[in-house]
């Protein structure tokens, strides 16, 4: 790692303590940059050299507002809105963001990251998108999309420690229907990212069954002593029958949709669950065939597709369809 790259993180760390704790003394950094020591300390000379330039430094050009108080001996924003995360990104740090996005770039294959490489690829593109853009008199030529963030992305680490080592969880949790947060117990297994949010899938301790929970719901997380029980289900035989991240107990139903033709080259071209297949048919319609539980999800795609498809079977399914319409149709009247 280049000496220069090595600075650039040492100022960013520097500047998500002084964000986050409003100041910091030097023994703080020293602490928040134990991560980056490769066994090396980090002394205050180097720490009070990286705060110099943080402030004085023209070629990066934070010219962050730093105070250091004499009597807490802490230093500080004077501008508390301050944050170098809001600056362009400078040479610097434009080169840095090229180096990783080249090494993501060779190694997006690896067995490793089986699962990632779909991730990885969109930084790549996004990238080189932005960097061409930035070259180019007329940049507005591609407008990527991206998720705003992932949602409950702070217990992410946490998570991913208690299923490597096994350990039951006790969440303080509020999801969106339920007027008060409540506490329960969770065996961890998996955690799953669906359309920019993570989602926590676990065995809930009292009802000794599979749950989902979204990671931005938790409101406080905490390892426990008791005693784990360790996952009996296969993630991909889990969600081989859903869209989503809720998977249904029992088999799914077969489910039969009718689709105009111009709209089944896009079902065609994007399924919408790894069990379609086309029945049959002819020069208006195509009759498409699932294997796959109508959860809300699924539900959401077909009303997305609105006059372009309608539901043959389940008996069932074909009338929840129906009556999401008509609840529409009378909301509009209101």
């Amino acid at each position: 790692m280049s000496e220069k790259f090595y600075s650039l993180l040492r100022y960013h760390l520097i500047d998500k303590a002084l964000v986050e704790k409003g100041h910091a003394s030097l023994m703080d950094l020293q602490e928040e940059l134990a991560m980056l020591s490769f066994g090396v300390e980090i002394s205050e000379e180097m720490l009070e050299k990286d705060l110099k330039n943080m402030k004085t430094d023209e070629n990066l050009a934070y010219f962050a507002p730093l105070v250091y108080n004499e009597e807490t001996l802490n230093y500080a924003y004077s501008d508390t809105s301050y944050s170098i995360q809001k600056l362009p990104l400078n040479v610097f740090e434009k080169e840095g963001l090229k180096l990783v996005v080249q090494y993501f770039d060779l190694i997006k294959d690896h067995k490793n990251l089986h699962g990632l490489k779909g991730m990885i690829q969109k930084l790549v593109d996004t990238i080189k998108i932005r960097d061409n853009n930035e070259n180019l008199d007329s940049p507005d030529f591609v407008d990527s999309e991206l998720p705003p963030g992932f949602g409950g992305s702070k217990f992410l680490g946490s998570l991913i420690e208690a299923i490597q080592t096994k350990k039951v969880v006790r969440l303080y949790y509020h999801p969106f229907y339920e007027d008060k947060p409540y506490f329960t117990i969770i065996h961890p297994y998996l955690i799953k990212e669906f359309k920019g949010r993570w989602y926590l899938i676990g065995l809930n301790d009292t009802k000794q069954e599979i749950r989902t929970y979204g990671l931005d719901r938790i409101w406080e997380l905490e390892e426990t002593s008791d005693k784990y029980i360790p996952r009996t289900f296969n993630s991909a035989e889990y969600f081989k029958n859903t869209v989503g991240v809720i998977s249904p107990l029992g088999s799914p139903p077969e489910v039969q949709i009718e689709v105009s033709k111009h709209q089944a080259q896009y079902l065609i071209t994007q399924p919408l669950h790894g069990s379609q297949y086309i029945e049959s048919e002819n020069d208006d319609f195509v009759i498409f065939n699932y294997k796959v539980h109508p959860t809300y999800e699924f539900k959401a795609l077909i009303l997305a597709m609105g006059k372009d498809v309608r539901v043959l079977k389940p008996e069932t399914f074909k009338r929840a369809i129906l009556n999401e319409l008509n609840d529409a149709i009378l909301a509009y009247g209101r």
